[in-house]
């Protein structure tokens, strides 16, 4: 049986519905409206629980192919048995699966970065020995001495 559905968004408000969406978008496919099942998660479902129990509920059923998410009596969208099962790799080789492009995004290498370095000021008073580290160089906004406000720091190279 597959049922359609005509309310995703209308249980409590439009914003309640979008931030939901947006938090479970990699497991649903946002263009479905027709689904096969439906599962309702509680608010403290996070994405990882929301792939295992989708997982499990394919596994539970496997003529179900679209599944409704629901929180809190909320229709959120359509999981998809073909993008809850697909396996976007592990950050740090936990998994043998091919690393899809863009998984590695957000991520650092390790050591120092290569194009960035601290900028270092010093006071322009020679007694004071305030310093003060940016990551950046902006001479419109040299930061200036706590010690004496009128005084603009100095580039320490």
């Amino acid at each position: 049986m597959v049922l359609r559905a005509s309310t995703i968004g209308g249980a409590l408000t439009e914003r309640d519905s979008a931030e939901w969406r947006r938090m479970f978008r990699p497991l649903l496919d946002l263009t479905e409206v027709e689904y096969d099942d439906v599962l309702d998660v509680p608010p403290a479902t996070g994405l990882s629980e929301l792939r295992r129990r989708l997982r499990s509920r394919y596994r539970e059923k496997p003529g179900v192919e679209r599944v409704l998410v629901r929180v809190s009596d909320l229709d959120v969208g359509v999981a998809t048995r073909a993008k809850v099962e697909t396996d976007r790799g592990h950050l740090g080789g936990e998994s043998s699966a091919p690393v899809g492009p863009g998984s590695g995004d957000g991520a650092t290498l390790p050591g120092l970065p290569g194009e960035f370095r601290a900028v270092r000021y010093r006071c322009g008073e020679p007694d004071c020995g305030r310093k003060a580290l940016r990551s950046f160089f902006d001479e419109r906004d040299v930061p200036a001495c706590v010690a004496h406000p009128s005084v603009l720091m100095v580039w320490d190279r």
